[in-house]
């Protein structure tokens, strides 16, 4: 599916992209529920924004937040960073 993106149709890998490089953060939205992501650095983020990933981590103590573990893409190989 394509989302407009300052004028230009984008997929949601990329709309992604673009959205972290212009300040906000990357989060995990899992079964309506969106987790901030506290390890921004973690290499594979940027490796699979957009993507549907299985993430392992440690959930916060508000509930509301993950420190990321791994990130793997379905059907794919594991991404740890």
């Amino acid at each position: 599916m394509a989302h407009g993106h300052g004028g230009t149709k984008v997929n949601a890998r990329e709309c992604t992209l673009e959205c972290v490089k212009a300040g906000p953060k990357y989060v995990l939205v899992s079964k309506g529920k969106i987790y901030s992501i506290t390890n921004q650095d973690f290499a594979g983020l940027k490796t699979h924004a957009g993507h549907k990933v299985e993430i392992t981590g440690e959930v916060g103590s508000d509930g509301k937040s993950i420190t990321v573990a791994n990130i793997e893409m379905l059907g794919a190989k594991t991404s740890k960073g």
